[in-house]
């Protein structure tokens, strides 16, 4: 009679702790959510961020605020996030190259994207080389050409990535491509504006430059091209094995459970329908509005990882 009585309220009292944890976690969250941003205030990851993150508290019911931790191409905040409490209450939003391509570029780095879990993706950036209006060239090839008369040409760079790109441009035509370092994209526009460097590298922010008539584009870096740009030659079709496609996404440390990323990749799905957002990322920031969840996403990141990597061993 007494092991019956041990056995029923054993029972009793693991129905309870499942009842407890069910109530607790049907609650989640229960207090605000921090973001870490893993680019400067004011660039377009930053701006994006913050509009997401407000859309987000109103699905989620608590205030997700942004906190900025900018520098080495995404890899600052990676590094930040993944030290992170795994408790659905710190979460990070990147671009997918701080997790594909930085670990493989810095050998030492101290994360790979298997430390962190996907919660989705919002949007594609738009990377293309870009030049002033007046510069002595127009085209890509006449770039080209133009360097090989005065023996190198410069260009302002932005990420580690773009160095790579460049260094088997320059392998493949036998021309000096010397990067100029820069810290965001707006001193990647100041640059080639004040005719520092023959071009840049932008992530973006050259659309507003280029429909004032004061910055023309040499090529685009994404094999699709791009999107309000269609006649722009990519560099896959200028000959070259390169195509470049980055996306702003949305990622957890490694460990959170798995109903509270579905509630934060749903949470985030409907933000993504949100008109305010869609108009900032297709109207001001003049990237490609790509909502992804977490299987896609992780997709997305394993093909990517897998190629950087291949590339970068060669």
């Amino acid at each position: 009679m007494k092991k019956i009585g041990t056995l029923t309220l054993l029972t009793s009292f693991f129905i309870l702790c499942l009842s407890f944890s069910s109530t607790c976690f049907a609650e989640y969250p229960q207090r605000p959510i921090k973001m870490i941003a893993a680019f400067r205030a004011g660039g377009n990851v930053d701006t994006i961020a913050r509009i997401l993150a407000k859309h987000m508290a109103d699905e989620l019911g608590q205030p997700v605020i942004v906190e900025n931790k900018g520098g080495a191409g995404g890899s600052l905040g990676a590094k930040s996030l993944k030290m992170a409490k795994p408790d659905g209450y710190t979460i990070g939003i990147n671009m997918i190259t701080a997790l594909t391509f930085n670990p493989y570029f810095a050998k030492k780095a101290p994360f790979t994207y298997q430390d962190f879990d996907v919660v989705g993706s919002i949007c594609q950036s738009q990377e293309a080389f870009v030049t002033y209006a007046d510069a002595p060239f127009s085209t890509w090839r006449e770039m080209i050409d133009y360097g090989k008369k005065n023996g190198f040409v410069n260009y302002a760079s932005l990420i580690p990535i773009d160095k790579i790109f460049t260094k088997a441009i320059s392998s493949k035509e036998g021309l000096t491509i010397q990067p100029v370092p820069t810290k965001g994209g707006a001193a990647v526009i100041s640059a080639v504006m004040g005719k520092h460097v023959d071009f840049g590298f932008s992530g973006g922010i050259h659309y507003s430059y280029v429909k004032a008539g004061k910055a023309k584009i040499l090529a685009a870096l994404s094999s699709k091209g791009l999107v309000d740009f269609p006649e722009i030659p990519t560099l896959k079709s200028l000959g070259y094995d390169i195509d470049f496609v980055n996306y702003c996404f949305v990622y957890t440390p490694k460990g959170v459970d798995k109903g509270i990323l579905e509630k934060l990749s749903g949470a985030m799905q409907k933000a993504a329908q949100d008109k305010e957002l869609t108009d900032l990322i297709q109207s001001k920031v003049h990237w490609l509005k790509v909502f992804k969840g977490p299987a896609d996403t992780l997709m997305q990141i394993e093909k990517d990882a897998a190629g950087f990597k291949k590339l970068l061993g060669k």
